[in-house]
């Protein structure tokens, strides 16, 4: 019966230990998905970011290409006087 106990013992180990493992992943999916879903949330919001930016940039390299060409001009004005 001492052997009985003694096994018993180890399975409420093993099943304590085995506990223990299950919560400890439960916290960890926990958090990955409340990480997930605050990712999923910032997302749209800076590809929008993003996209504004890009427009940003391409009217100022229109901006930059215009002034360009009008000094030129104003160059060639300047050096025809």
């Amino acid at each position: 019966m001492i052997i009985f106990s003694s096994s018993n013992d180890k399975d409420d180990e093993g099943a304590a230990e085995f506990q223990k493992c299950i919560s400890f992943l439960a916290d960890k999916v926990g958090f990955l998905s409340t990480h997930l879903a605050e990712l999923l949330d910032k997302y749209p919001k800076l590809e929008a970011a993003n996209e504004q930016l890009g427009k940003e940039l391409e009217e100022k390299k229109e901006l930059v290409v215009t002034l360009y060409k009008k000094h030129q001009l104003e160059k060639q004005v300047f050096l025809t006087c």
